[in-house]
């Protein structure tokens, strides 16, 4: 009997593990970031502290991956936390992209938490981004929010891509909803 119950376990795991080899699942992925940060006034600090002080430069956890469903359909996933791991701030976690969505010849659509088009209409000139020197320090609406759509279309003549964000009003500190609409031509990154 021991010995039918530690085969078919034995069984079991192998091909749990033969499938999640094959399987092309979630993947986790994370990102430590610590310096150490010494300011005579305290305005470079997060912490608003004088002196010599060790910071977080937006530490996070995540899992991400998609899914085919049919031909050309993918659902997509993204579950990101912000890991405050210097503070004495009893929130460990907070909530960065966490979203659900369909990926399709006709765009992706995705419905959550995301950064808003106005925040990624920036691409990669933000050399200080994660820092306290990032760029949302010094323009407003860079930011993650929470109960909204975004679309981004495909690319449009190898050159025009666009994208939108709705908001939904009841997350919102106005009674309204907000939308952004951006147009990226050329490289993102550019």
């Amino acid at each position: 009997m021991k010995k039918t119950l530690i085969s078919a376990t034995v069984a079991s795991v192998l091909t749990m593990a033969s499938f999640g080899a094959l399987a092309d699942g979630p993947n986790f992925y994370g990102r430590l970031d610590l310096s150490v940060t010494n300011s005579d006034t305290g305005l470079t600090s997060r912490e608003g502290k004088e002196g010599t002080v060790l910071e977080n430069n937006f530490s996070h956890v995540g899992v991400k991956g998609s899914e085919t469903i049919a031909n050309n359909i993918d659902v997509i996933y993204q579950m990101e936390f912000q890991v405050e791991n210097t503070s004495s701030n009893s929130d460990v976690f907070k909530a960065r992209n966490t979203f659900l969505g369909l990926k399709t010849t006709a765009g992706t659509v995705l419905v959550g938490r995301n950064d808003t088009v106005f925040k990624q209409a920036e691409g990669g000139i933000d050399l200080f981004g994660n820092t306290n020197a990032d760029i949302d320090r010094l323009v407003g609406a860079q930011t993650r929010s929470a109960d909204g759509i975004w679309y981004y279309s495909p690319k449009i003549a190898d050159l025009v891509t666009l994208n939108a964000t709705y908001l939904m009003e009841d997350n919102q500190a106005s009674d309204d909803s907000q939308y952004a609409f951006s147009a990226t031509i050329g490289d993102k990154k550019l």
